[in-house]
């Protein structure tokens, strides 16, 4: 997992990885725990914001989108945990305006 577009490494659009090829993540049911997720792979400490990507830009062109629907606990150790198990990678209608975002921090809440 990767956060791009921000204006350092601990903020911006989520991407994962999967079969070799970097992806979005859609914000559609994308919140706090999705984001503890993320910020703790990442070596953070907490999600301190979750916001939406058009403040971090929006994907390259033809970009796929690998995840949408995401139901994590916050105890996952991957994005690919929270997939339902009628959930797949790419299976998504999710545009590239509606890529999630995020804001991690260290500090304490």
């Amino acid at each position: 997992v990767r956060l791009t577009g921000g204006p350092d490494a601990s903020q911006g659009r989520v991407e994962v990885q999967h079969e070799a090829q970097w992806g979005s993540v859609c914000s559609r049911r994308f919140g706090i725990k999705e984001g503890i997720v993320i910020c703790r792979k990442l070596g953070y400490s907490y999600a301190e914001f979750i916001r939406n990507v058009t403040r971090f830009g929006a994907a390259p062109e033809g970009q796929i989108i690998w995840l949408q629907r995401l139901s994590c606990t916050g105890k996952e150790s991957d994005l690919g945990g929270c997939l339902s198990k009628s959930e797949h990678w790419a299976e998504t209608d999710c545009s590239p305006a509606e890529d999630a975002g995020v804001i991690c921090s260290s500090g304490f809440a």
